[in-house]
């Protein structure tokens, strides 16, 4: 049996099948990108700077804007070089709140689990691409 007492697996939570990329992203979502590039209202917290980071190349230019606003508009329907969903462990620390990088947490969340040291609860966040308000 696979989860017998003193057998360790490992859970992978992956993105949800055939999520719709706008699923929680609102022209709000647009606007607070487009203040954050402008200086007007700075992002406060490392999710933010990772969901808006829409295709994944590490940096919010404004590009990433205009792949939103495409999104929002119905003109695509999945995101460049990223998932709809991001997964971290709420453990990670950025070295840099202000530029996170995925690859400083286990980034898609895969974590071995032990049954010999049962752990209740595995806490991760999921993060919607897109949505740095926040709103889901």
């Amino acid at each position: 049996n696979l989860f017998a007492f003193g057998n360790t697996f490992t859970l992978i939570v992956d993105q949800i099948p055939n999520s719709d990329i706008t699923f929680q992203i609102t022209i709000k979502d647009f606007i607070l990108i487009q203040k954050h590039l402008l200086d007007i209202t700075p992002f406060e917290y490392s999710e933010q700077y990772l969901a808006a980071d829409i295709n994944n190349d590490q940096m919010i230019p404004i590009s990433d804007l205009v792949i939103l606003r495409k999104a929002i508009l119905g003109q695509i329907t999945e995101f460049p070089n990223q998932d709809n969903w991001l997964y971290i462990e709420n453990d990670c620390a950025f070295s840099e709140p202000d530029n996170p990088s995925l690859y400083e947490c286990d980034y898609g969340y895969s974590n071995p689990i032990s049954t010999t040291n049962y752990t209740p609860f595995l806490e991760f966040t999921a993060i919607k691409v897109g949505d740095v308000s926040g709103d889901l």
